[in-house]
């Protein structure tokens, strides 16, 4: 019984290696070939044309065209040299330079090396030792700024991929971008045609120099198909800003379009609700230990001309190669945070890793989240932990209301000395006590309401100091531009009507809010960073005029700083102003009760990039 097994393990080996042998066999006659096209591209783009030389290996001849080679797998010239012509149109076809707008520019095949081919063939398994040029130009309309390269070099089944190795150059500059494209994945270049650039001699200190200038002009976004994460922390609140090129999206979840190259403006508010819906199911952030839920501030659409990405884009169709989205959550705060926490959970086969940029008071810092780590959780906590300043009201301490009991004495001697005249007959002494009774009335309401200010021509209203009123009005007039840390209108009137009485409440939010908003900013309203109080003239005493609770004037000049910031850069305002405020008590509490505005003149309104 022993030889059995025996005797089966021998077949069993013999069938082994005989499927290997046909395996090996099969592979070397069906496709012994490099099943994965590479292509090497040189593109010189000058003001009129960009002209290209494509190489690539004979084999993709045999990939993408069809031929069949002899018994002894060898391909010769008539059957490589219509697929050699074949192939201009399918490189025409398959790599394509796009404009700023996202259209193709005109291209054509000007010039294709020959193939070298003898009688005697080459063999299939030889065909990369082989190359062909292809020199290609694509026609321009002016100068470009952007320019967008893409490839789709595959067959009709998807079975071979490919990559492009490319090296991009500027006529007459020494700067190359180099970079690496699989099918449709776009690279975008872009190019500076004024003056001052550095050549080709120039030394590795200038072309520094002209890189932080290039920095500095398209503020800091300078690759446009890489993720960009931008988090600040703020009194005000905590917001997350992500920069993704739309193609990247596309590939995450479907986002519905007629065209598969462009986004129309009616198909970009259904792909808002898809971003808003992935994004609020990921990358959660923690305010003092609790979730909070983004708000999703902004969800624009931008093409490659736009280099502010704060700026609201004018709407417009959106190329699927060269746009991108940008994603503005804002996370509100009931004060000042004291910890913050965000873990990156989206990531993807396109997103591995994502460096973010951390904007705290006062300092920046970077931190990477990437799939590979563990922990992808950034925590900050606030080294100060700064109580909330009060915004709340200022009572108005004013001296005691003074108080005539002799008025009131008065009155009711006057009365008594009237009944002494009357003559004793029931109807004048139900007179007497009618009368008594409407002398008494007033004389209580002055006994007991010691909150009543009667103007007396001889006496002289109740007064504070100068410093008092000096210091009454700087915190008032603080305290209404600390109102507008709140996001939500309805807080903002709330904090406001601790400060300003209802009559002149609506005139305030306005006016305040008009000189905070940054219009080229989408109507964003700056962070107030420092009142500076320049000349403020309170008047010496109460107004004495006034026929309720006294009030005074303050005339005062004075600058608000703020700031706007967005995607790493930072837009600084600086306005000053002449206004007449008055101020009174109101229910107890000092308000501004009126305000004429002299002057209003900005003093700054410029933009720079964040140092980090």
């Amino acid at each position: 019984m022993m030889p059995q097994p025996k005797k089966t393990w021998l077949l069993t080996s013999l069938y082994f290696t005989l499927l290997y042998g046909v395996l090996l066999h099969g592979t070397a006659t069906c496709r012994e070939v490099h099943p994965f096209s590479q292509v090497t591209g040189t593109f010189y783009v000058s003001k009129s044309r960009v002209s290209a030389r494509l190489t690539i290996f004979v084999e993709d001849l045999y990939l993408f065209h069809e031929m069949e080679p002899d018994d002894e797998d060898r391909l010769y010239s008539a059957d490589l040299e219509p697929a050699r012509m074949a192939h201009k149109q399918f490189l025409l076809d398959r790599v394509k330079i796009l404009n700023a707008d996202g259209q193709p520019l005109p291209s054509r095949v000007v010039e294709v090396s020959a193939l070298g081919i003898d009688e005697k063939g080459w063999s299939v398994d030889k065909l990369m030792d082989h190359t062909i040029d292809y020199d290609l130009e694509f026609d321009l309309s002016e100068a470009p700024e952007y320019l967008t390269i893409v490839q789709d070099i595959v067959d009709a089944n998807f079975v071979f991929r490919s990559e492009l190795r490319l090296v991009v150059r500027q006529e007459g500059q020494a700067n190359l971008s180099t970079s690496i494209l699989r099918p449709g994945d776009p690279y975008t270049v872009r190019f500076d045609w004024s003056a001052g650039q550095p050549g080709l001699e120039a030394s590795e200190e200038e072309i520094e120099k002209w890189l932080n200038r290039d920095r500095e002009a398209t503020l800091g976004i300078t690759s446009y198909d890489s993720v960009y994460s931008f988090l600040y922390i703020t009194r005000r609140e905590v917001r997350h800003e992500i920069l993704i090129p739309l193609g990247t999206l596309a590939r995450i979840f479907e986002i519905p379009r007629a065209d598969p190259d462009f986004l129309t403006i009616a198909e970009q508010e259904t792909a808002r609700a898809l971003i808003e819906q992935y994004y609020a199911e990921g990358n959660p952030i923690k305010i003092d230990g609790i979730d909070v839920a983004p708000i999703a501030d902004r969800i624009d659409f931008y093409g490659l001309s736009l280099k502010d990405f704060a700026q609201r884009a004018e709407p417009r169709d959106v190329s699927m190669a060269s746009g991108r989205v940008g994603i503005i959550l804002a996370y509100p705060c009931k004060g000042e945070p004291n910890r913050v926490e965000l873990t990156w959970t989206k990531f993807t086969s396109d997103i591995r890793k994502v460096e973010t940029v951390v904007f705290t008071p006062g300092e920046s810092s970077k931190f990477e989240f990437s799939r590979f780590k563990e922990e992808n959780t950034f925590a900050w906590l606030n080294p100060e932990q700064k109580d909330q300043q009060d915004l709340g009201p200022i009572a108005a301490d004013l001296p005691p209301q003074k108080f005539y009991p002799w008025l009131a004495a008065i009155i009711i001697l006057g009365w008594l000395g009237m009944l002494a005249f009357i003559p004793a007959c029931r109807a004048r002494r139900s007179m007497a006590l009618g009368s008594g009774i409407a002398a008494l009335l007033p004389a209580m309401v002055i006994c007991f309401s010691p909150n009543l200010w009667l103007p007396i021509p001889w006496d002289k209203p109740p007064s504070i100091s100068e410093s008092q009123q000096e210091n009454v009005f700087k915190t008032l007039l603080s305290n209404v531009y600390r109102a507008f840390d709140y996001r939500d209108n309805e807080e903002v009137y709330d904090c406001l009507a601790q400060s300003v009485t209802g009559e002149l409440l609506s005139d305030v939010y306005l006016e305040i809010r008009n000189g905070l908003e940054v219009q080229e900013q989408g109507g964003a309203v700056a962070l107030v960073d420092d009142i500076e109080f320049l000349d403020v003239t309170p008047a010496l005493d109460f107004m004495e005029h006034e026929a309720s609770p006294p009030a005074y004037l303050v005339e005062c000049r004075w600058n608000v700083s703020g700031t706007i910031e967005h995607w790493g850069h930072i837009h600084r305002r600086k306005n000053q102003y002449l206004g007449i405020f008055k101020v009174r008590p109101s229910e107890g509490d000092w308000r501004l009760v009126d305000l004429d505005l002299k002057q209003e003149e900005r003093l700054e309104n410029k933009r720079e990039l964040r140092k980090f």
